[in-house]
């Protein structure tokens, strides 16, 4: 987990269509620091809630980039994310997401 956050550093992605992409600690360096701005306003439910949704929604932008197939060591945007990939390094291992971003506005705060 990422330091004060309940964010895996690294995890396996089961992909739609039974494949799986290895997220790697500098993906998810960006949902913990996520997780971290939420807890400065809001409680510990509502923080664990924003990173499932958050990790819920990378879900579904690296689904949605793996069926127009995967482009290795350049961005793709899909759904406000910003998303690179790297290839197997050997053929024991999975696609690496090593850069994930979300690019959505900011939920805003009312009175």
């Amino acid at each position: 987990m990422h330091p004060g956050s309940l964010i895996p550093k690294k995890f396996e992605l089961v992909l739609e269509n039974g494949g799986k992409v290895w997220a790697d600690g500098h993906a998810t360096k960006h949902l913990a620091e996520y997780a971290a701005g939420k807890a400065v306003d809001y409680t510990p439910e509502a923080v664990r809630l924003a990173s499932q949704v958050q990790l819920k929604s990378l879900g579904d932008a690296v689904n949605m980039a793996v069926k127009n197939g995967l482009v290795y060591r350049n961005a793709i945007y899909v759904n406000n994310w910003e998303l690179v990939f790297a290839p197997p390094k050997s053929a024991e291992q999975l696609p690496a997401l090593y850069h994930a971003l979300y690019k959505g506005k900011p939920n805003v705060k009312s009175n």
